[in-house]
Formats: structure tokens, sequence, C-alpha cells
């Protein structure tokens, strides 16, 4: 899609078709309804509802989630909410729909607020926290109370309580008077003295005694330990903190906290003596604290660095040193004292090796495939801290192998030679256990070969966790389930044949979506979106899309199986139709094809088909190669790979994205062309508190097969505007005819480099720099043909990307160029 949508769902339409029947005669939910829930969305007030489609129906059940509801909406303020229900006997499956109807009660407004006592704090102000243009309810209220308390604190008053004597409500009228009392308590002064290092607005804020709302001694010591946690933050670990509380003549009270800074020390270096098998450079990569440099601050804090010592020991017991011992560091100051050296003397004692992984008692699976999963291995050092871990795997790989009931132990014995260990796992299988009978429960829509197929899970197979886990996760990659529980039986019991029951909680199958969206170059575009999440029962989706905009139009139907045949393969096929204004020429196509996709953790790969009819419809196109602009059909093929280490998608603060795609294209009416689309779209990203830099390079070429080729125009790649070379028109960069209209070419190069600073966690001041080229021939590229621009922005970060309001200017400009141009958009902009 050419324009970045902002996707909102407006409703959801619900169809449920029940077919279980309760093995003794009772009767299941099939369907659960809602009416009158407004203003709060369905979801909402589903989640005070605990009975799902499939479960046991009950009156009693039914009678809790009445009151759930009404307790619900008289906390949001609704008084004299009703709520009934209705219930639908389907007498073909002995199953029941239900149906809550909620008649809204009636909403309060504040007519009096009455405070006894608070002479410090304004009324208008008082008035502004409880916000009385707004409805009472309890929840708002309870906030609002806790929202002047904390006013109170903030101005001095941590023993200040705010308390509500009565309300009275006025049912005719539909109003309520409040009675508020409130109890200051002494004004409590704080004071700091010898701190110069840091300010005492500062300090204020570190104290405990207005997030406690108290001044006893216990909370008087944390205020301390916090202050000279601090201190150690900014590298004075011997400031000392005391305090002293005295009640003044006018009733108020005085916290004087008196503190020796100390003088401000720094790590100059850090050396360890007597480390022979692991290098200086790895044993500090372990250590919270460094030595000043540009990067670090240098800071010292004992308690870090005994964390640091017992890091660095588990390293050696990770790399074979179960005797290791590291004495209590040296920490030497200059002769100034505000330099510190440490000194960390490591007697490492002698290394262990295994020479050999033995496999004792109940072995039935293959050593070497035990051995493959251990963390420690054959010929390596001896990972101490490992073992627990092997011992747990090898119980794992039974469990998932038939063996749920098998013991581990695991002996370490002497090997034969001084340094060399032999590990031994004495294993107790127990008996083999398999699966029993599989059975589902609240698939009212889903038929059950459609779960079957989806899960691992087979009567009078060797049990597993890991089949379980799996089947879990394909059910619920299919779209068309809320929920998914599966549990074995007889477990506990110690039972040789485990029967599985399997209960899905179906999710509403079709939802109708509006989109929206705005670019610069594409200005304002819509869509309607029908998806059916379970189409036919089959957990297979299908969609029907409609975008409109001025400058790109598309109807498309497609169909998705998320796991193809039950593995970890989606198929997608569709089918579309649309309409482009795309330099140098407009074009209508008619297209269709077929996808397969495979994910992994972070990778991901894609195989496409495709075959597309394409027809320029310009009354005035243009081109270097008039030949380019013909009807053809074209059918490709798409082979493409992506890997995504990104922290986040919405915005990436660090990371990496590596793609690149190979096109293989094939005119099969038109002129014949053969020819490869290739490319690869690279990104990095690295932070430094507020400061973001996010960097990505793309690169696009078409290779022809056959010398002489024309390339069709609407293949040929464009440059410039909102996503690529900011500053610059939609398509207007590259090769040029004649009258120095632009015709799109065969290799791109765009490169995109922003430096982002967080004004907020959503708000980011940005500044760019964007460059590249776009050329028919690489031999031919000059100095003129890399174009620059540069400007800054602001962007508001979404869940579903950036909206990005740049201005960019032309730093190459050329003669009939513009000064740079505006860019507002929603989305990434690469």
């Amino acid at each position: 899609m050419k324009a970045r949508l902002i996707k909102y769902s407006i409703f959801s339409l619900v169809l449920l078709f029940p077919h279980l029947l309760m093995a003794d005669g009772g009767k299941l939910v099939s369907r659960i309804t809602i009416s009158g829930n407004y203003p709060y969305i369905d979801a909402k007030v589903r989640r005070y509802i605990d009975i799902r489609p499939g479960d046991e129906y009950s009156e009693g059940k039914v009678i809790e989630q009445i009151k759930r509801i009404k307790e619900f909406y008289e906390r949001e303020g609704w008084l004299g909410t009703e709520i009934t229900t209705e219930t639908k006997d389907i007498p073909k499956t002995s199953s029941i729909e239900i149906k809550f109807k909620i008649k809204r009660g009636y909403l309060l407004r504040y007519r009096k607020i009455d405070v006894d006592g608070g002479n410090s704090l304004p009324r208008s102000l008082i008035a502004s926290k409880i916000n009385i243009m707004r409805p009472y309810s309890p929840r708002r209220l309870k906030e609002s109370i806790q929202s002047i308390l904390a006013a109170y604190r903030n101005r001095g008053f941590p023993l200040a309580r705010v308390t509500i004597k009565k309300k009275e409500i006025d049912e005719e009228r539909h109003r309520i008077d409040l009675y508020i009392k409130i109890e200051e308590g002494p004004r409590v002064e704080l004071a700091f003295q010898g701190n110069q290092s840091i300010t005492s607005s500062e300090l204020k804020k570190v104290t405990t005694i207005s997030s406690e709302g108290s001044i006893d001694a216990a909370t008087l010591e944390d205020s301390v330990s916090a202050i000279k946690a601090r201190y150690r933050e900014r590298g004075m670990p011997e400031a000392e903190v005391a305090y002293t509380k005295e009640k003044l003549d006018s009733g108020n009270i005085k916290i004087t906290f008196r503190i020796n800074e100390g003088r401000k020390t720094r790590i100059r270096k850090i050396e360890f003596i007597g480390n022979k098998n692991i290098k200086a450079k790895r044993l500090k990569s372990e250590m919270a604290i460094k030595p000043l440099s540009l990067i670090d601050r240098g800071v010292y804090d004992e308690r870090t660095l005994a964390n640091d010592i017992q890091r660095i020991k588990y390293l050696y017991q990770s790399n074979g040193f179960p005797d290791v011992n590291i004495e209590a560091p040296e920490v030497k100051k200059n002769e100034c004292g505000d330099l510190l050296d440490i000194r960390i003397h490591v007697e490492e004692g002698e290394q262990l090796v295994v020479e050999d992984i033995i496999f004792k008692g109940d072995v039935h699976l293959k050593e070497s495939k035990l051995k493959k999963s251990l963390k420690n291995k054959v010929g390596e050092p001896l990972d101490l801290n490992a073992l627990e871990d092997d011992t747990e795997e090898v119980k794992r790989i039974y469990a998932n192998n038939g063996y749920p009931y098998a013991e581990v132990n695991l002996h370490k014995r002497e090997g034969s030679q001084k340094g060399k260990v032999v590990l031994e796992f004495e294993i107790t299988s127990g008996p083999l256990v398999q699966f029993g009978e599989v059975s589902i429960t609240g698939d009212f829509i889903t038929s059950q070969k459609a779960i079957k197929n989806n899960i691992q899970i087979r009567e009078g197979e060797p049990f597993s966790y890991e089949k379980i886990l799996n089947s879990k996760e394909n059910l619920r990659k299919l779209g068309a389930f809320a929920g998914v529980e599966i549990t074995p039986h007889g477990l506990e019991n110690r039972e040789t044949r485990i029967p599985v029951s399997i209960r899905v909680e179906e999710a509403r199958p079709f939802r109708l979506d509006l989109n929206l969206g705005f670019s610069t170059d594409e200005l304002i575009i819509g869509g309607i979106d029908f998806l059916n999440t379970n189409s036919f029962g089959w957990g297979k989706q299908t969609s029907f899309r409609i975008i409109g905009g001025k400058k790109f139009s598309r109807g498309e139907i497609s169909w998705l199986d998320p796991a193809l045949a039950g593995s970890e393969i989606s198929m997608t096929s569709a089918a579309w139709l649309q309409y482009e204004e795309k330099k140098p020429i407009n074009y209508i196509q008619v297209g269709g094809g077929i996808g397969f996709a495979r994910s992994f953790h972070r990778t991901s790969f894609l195989v496409r088909n495709n075959i597309t009819k394409t027809y320029p419809v310009a009354s005035n196109p243009y081109s270097l190669d008039p030949a380019s602009l013909r009807d053809n059909l074209i059918i490709d093929t798409l082979l493409s790979f992506a890997f995504d280490a990104r922290d986040n998608f919405a915005d990436p603060k660090r990371g990496i994205y590596l793609s690149a795609y190979t096109n293989f294209m094939n005119e099969i009416k038109g002129r014949g062309a053969h020819f490869i689309k290739f490319g690869s779209a690279d990104g990095f990203y690295a932070s430094l508190g507020r400061f973001t830099l996010a960097n990505e390079v793309r690169i696009d070429n078409i290779q022809s097969l056959k010398s002489d080729t024309s390339i069709p125009s609407q293949e040929l790649f464009v440059l410039g505007g909102d996503n690529s070379i900011r500053g610059f028109d939609r398509n207007s960069l590259g090769p040029v005819d004649a009258l120095g209209r632009p015709t799109g070419g065969r290799h791109r190069l765009i490169v995109n480099n922003e430096l982002r600073i967080g004004i907020s966690p959503k708000i980011k001041w940005v500044v760019f720099h964007d460059m590249g080229f776009l050329t028919n021939d690489y031999k031919s590229i000059g100095l003129d043909d890399l174009r620059h621009s540069a400007g800054f922005g602001l962007h508001y970060i979404t869940p579903i990307g950036p909206i990005k309001a740049d201005y960019a200017f032309i730093l190459d400009r050329q003669k009939g160029e513009e000064v740079g141009r505006f860019h507002l958009t929603f989305g990434q902009a690469f």
C-alpha cells in the first residue's frame, strides 16, 4: 500500500452456531451477548463476566454475573442500574444462548461541596481536584481524595488526612452533596545543610516523607538512606547524613538534614592480579562499575563492587574453576583523594575439563541427542553453574518422549587424568506414557477436524509436554480463538494413558474496520476492511478490502491459512484491482497471487508468485523509452528474507533490521521482457539517553536477462517524496525526458539518517539528512545525480508508528527547484 493507514475498529459482528452436547445431559453456554452497555465498549463489560462459551450453564453463575456487572456500573457512578437476562434454548444441541440487557441508571451531579478545615489550600483548588464538572462516581471520588492528599503533602503537610464525613443524595434531582473533613496537621519544613553538589530541591524529592505521609523515625532513616544513595550515584560514597527534628513555636515541625558530602571520587583504573586463564578485558566486561572515561562516570560504590566480585566468581565457575578465590578488593586513593585505583587479586585454582558424559540406567534415547542438548560438552571446561540445568534438560527430553515420570541424578567423578571430570547421569525412566483420548469443548463454529489438524497430540502416541505447548501455540496463531486451554489428566496419579481436554473460546469471527490515513504525497486515503477470522469453521481467514484515495485506490479479496496443513508455514492467496497515479503514467492493474511464509524468532522468509495485467490509462504519457508504455501481462516470483532485532516496531531505539529480496519477472504478453528486480533494506538504531540515531540504507536494482530489454514503465523505480528523500516532490528525481519530466530508473539508492531527541515518552524532535540517486546506468552517475536534503521535524509516537511533521531543505538545489518542502505523514518514514 502506498500510504500509511491508521486503523480503528468501530464495531464487530458476532455469529455463533452451537453444536456441542454435554455428556451428562447438561446444557452448555453457546453464545453470550450484551446490549445497552453504552457508554462502555463491549469488551470492557465482558471483563466482569467470567462465563465463557463452552461452560456448563448454571442459573447461579448467571446471577453472579449480574451482580458483578451492576457493581461495575455503580463504581462508575450509575445508580439504579438494572441488569436482566434473556436465555434462548437450542434444543437441537442442548445449549443455551445468554443475553445480558443493561438498563443504565442515572448519574449524580455535585450540588454542594462542604469542606471542614484545611485552610492552606484554596477551596477552588480542592474543587478542581474533585472536578465538579464531571459526574460523581465512587472511583473518581477516591482518586480525587488521593489527589487532594498529594497536594497537601507536596505543600509541606505530610501528616494531612482527608476523609469524607458524609454524602447526601437527592435521588429526585440526581444531585449529591459532599462533606469533606481535612486535618492538615503541622507544617513540616525540610532544611538541608552542607549540600553543595546537590540542590536542596533535588534532595527534597529524594526523601520519603511526602510519599510515606509520615515523619516517624523509620521514615526519616529511609530518607537518610535515599540521600546517601543519591550521593553515591554522584561519586561521593563517603557522604554522611544525620537529621534533627524540632518543634517550632508556631507549632510547625522543622527537620534538618546535615550533610557531610566528603570528597568526590572517581575510579581511575581497575587492575586484576593472578588472572592467567581469563583476560582482564573479559573480567571487566562483567563489572557494573567502570573507570572514568568519556562514556562512564567512574562512580565507585561498595555494594556494586561486591556484586561485581560475585559475577566474576560466577564467570570463573562457568569456565571450569570450582575453587576460585577472589580476595577483598584493594581500593587506594591518590594523594589528592579524588581518584581511586581498584586492585582485585584472583586465585584461579585448577581448571576442570569434561572428559566424558555417561548415561546409565534406563537409557531409551540416543546418547548423541541427549549430549547435544547439554550446556556442558566433552572436551570443554566444566560449567558448574549449568549442572542443575543439564539435569533438568535430560528430564525435559525424557518427558517429551513419553517418560514424564523420569528421575535423573547427576554424579561428578574424577576422570582418567588430573583436571579431568566425568559427568554421569543416572536415569530412572519410569513407565512409557501415551496420550489418551482427546476431547474438545467450546468449538461452536470451528470444526473439530480443523482443531485436530493444528495440534500435535495424537491418541496412542508418546506423551510430550512440548507437543502440548506447541499445540496451544498453533491454535492461538489461527486467530480464531480468544483463549485456548489444553489440560492433561492423570499425571498426578502417575497413569500411563493421559486423556487430554482442549477448551477453546472462539473469538468474534466477523469484524468491520474503518481505515483513515494521510500523507503529503498521497493526500487523504481511507478504506474499509471486512474480515472473517474463522471462515467456514476451518480456522482460516478471509478478508475483503476497499481502499480509496485521490492517487491510489484498490479492491482486494484474500484468503489466509495461518498454519498450512498444521505446519509452521502460512499461505496467503489474493486477487486485486487497483488504480495508481505514478509518474510517468497512471495505470490500472488486475492481479492475483499466492504466497508462502515461514517465521522464526526474529527471521522470516517469503516465497510469492503473482500474475498481473497492467493497462496504462494516462492521456499524455511520456518516457525515455516509449515502448515501455504498454499493456502487459507479467508473472513474477518473489523470494524475500527479513531479520528484525529492533527493540520496538513503532519507536525503535536500538537494534538492527535486515531485509533482502529477489523478484524474477517474466512478461508473457507485451514485448517479452525478462528481468530481475533485487535489493535490500538495512536499518541500524542506537541510543544514548534521550538521543537515538536511526540509519537505513535501501538499494534497488533491475537487471535485464537479455540486451535491449524494454522494462515496463510501472516496474521502474521512482525517487523523491515523503518516504524516500524529503524536500523533493513525489517521484520527481532521476532520469528525465527531453522536456525535463522524470521517467523512473533501474538503479536506486536511498540513505536516511535521523537523530531523534526525546522530549517526552511520545514526543520527539528530529534532525535528519537524506540522500540518494536514481539512474539507468551506474557508469553514468555523476556528482549531480546524488541528491541531498536535510531538515528537522516533530514526531508523535503512536502504537502503529509515528505521526510526523517534517520540513526538509534541498542542499544541492538546482534550477527550477524549490528551497524545500513540508511533509506530514502517518507511519514510519522508512
